[in-house]
């Protein structure tokens, strides 16, 4: 995936957007590493399903996927728990995993969208069922924190959550082109 490497990403769910910060440096240390993507409620000016052909430029549901998406804590360095299944971000980074907390296996939807607050593309997700109650409960448990998004036993995201997700719509942008969200989007789904 072109472009991935200098990519921060930003997972939202139908509520409040908010952009990841910058990493910073300071003189004498090493560059503090780009922080990981945030997971937060956008606002509902940005929940309508009308839209453009540009900002609804794709959409599949109800989507029964090909492989399941597997959702693990990240555990934080300074807590690396012995054991922890350890796998790579989409920008290189070593992240030890916690067992599993959720697996999806069917989304109602899955869209790429057209974010004209930036003029960058973004994905959409619509979980479905006791998925949504296990993932806001979770989420409600651990804001602040980081989760991975597997599909083949591979992380496509590892953004931090913000805050509590409630309503199961979940959004992951992070300036992407057209090309790179439509990437992303195929992994979810698997297509």
């Amino acid at each position: 995936m072109k472009g991935w490497g200098t990519k921060t990403f930003l997972l939202v769910a139908v509520a409040a957007v908010a952009l990841p910060g910058c990493g910073s440096s300071e003189v004498g240390t090493q560059p503090s590493r780009t922080p990981p993507p945030e997971w937060s409620e956008p606002p509902p000016s940005e929940t309508s399903s009308s839209g453009s052909a540009e900002e609804q430029a794709e959409e599949t549901g109800p989507v029964n996927l090909s492989q399941p998406l597997v959702l693990a804590r990240v555990v934080p360095e300074d807590n690396s728990a012995t054991g922890a299944t350890v796998r790579s971000d989409p920008e290189g980074s070593r992240l030890p995993l916690e067992k599993p907390f959720m697996t999806v296996t069917r989304l109602e939807r899955a869209a790429l969208q057209y974010l004209e607050y930036d003029g960058t593309w973004a994905v959409t997700v619509k979980l479905v069922g006791d998925d949504v109650t296990t993932f806001a409960q979770w989420t409600s448990e651990h804001a602040g924190e980081q989760v991975a998004i597997l599909t083949n036993d591979q992380v496509v995201a590892a953004p931090r959550i913000r805050s509590e997700i409630t309503a199961g719509d979940v959004t992951i942008s992070s300036r992407y082109s057209e090309d790179e969200a439509r990437d992303l989007l195929a992994q979810l789904v698997g297509s």
